[in-house]
């Protein structure tokens, strides 16, 4: 994007993979767990861009931000089960930290994943294969990541025109083991 005399290059996800799981499986409420990015009135009109043209609408009340810790997905799920009083069919975190966190308080609420509502995280870190139930989250392609970011780099050192790349990512269904 240029605005004025600065060019800034982005690089965004694909994110269809975490919204077919928590649309494709008739989901009609789904929370978010936000990370804060210093311009909270920013974070829900920018998931509305990238939801709208799936069909989804956000809710700004199924909507909670905090940082990329656990402890964000647990106030987060507290905030929309206890003070908001909602039940979302699914959840989706911005990363898998937050997810585990959520997966801790929705256990604290009696609520099974995903029986009761669906659960999913982004950047399939080690540990989300050893929650239980285990983790269904979004794979992010790092290799790929860290390869644009310096060819985006080097492309602005040189005056290359802006540019929007935008990375594959990978839902990764984790089924539950006994």
């Amino acid at each position: 994007h240029e605005t004025g005399a600065s060019r800034v290059n982005t690089m965004v996800f694909d994110q269809r993979g975490d919204l077919w799981f928590t649309t494709g499986n008739g989901n009609a409420a789904v929370g978010r767990l936000q990370p804060r990015t210093g311009k909270v009135d920013l974070v829900t009109p920018i998931m509305g861009m990238a939801t709208r043209p799936y069909g989804i609408d956000v809710d700004p009340s199924l909507v909670t931000v905090g940082n990329f810790q656990p402890e964000a997905g647990l106030l987060g799920v507290k905030q929309l089960y206890g003070e908001r009083k909602l039940r979302p069919d699914a959840i989706v975190t911005a990363n898998d930290g937050m997810a585990i966190g959520a997966l801790s308080a929705l256990e604290d609420l009696n609520l099974r994943v995903p029986e009761d509502v669906a659960l999913v995280g982004f950047d399939d870190v080690e540990d989300a294969r050893y929650t239980m139930p285990p983790l269904t989250t979004v794979r992010q392609p790092l290799r790929e990541q860290g390869k644009q970011a310096v060819r985006l780099l080097l492309a602005l050192q040189q005056d290359a025109p802006v540019e929007t790349v935008t990375l594959e990512t990978q839902l990764v269904l984790r089924p539950f083991r006994d």
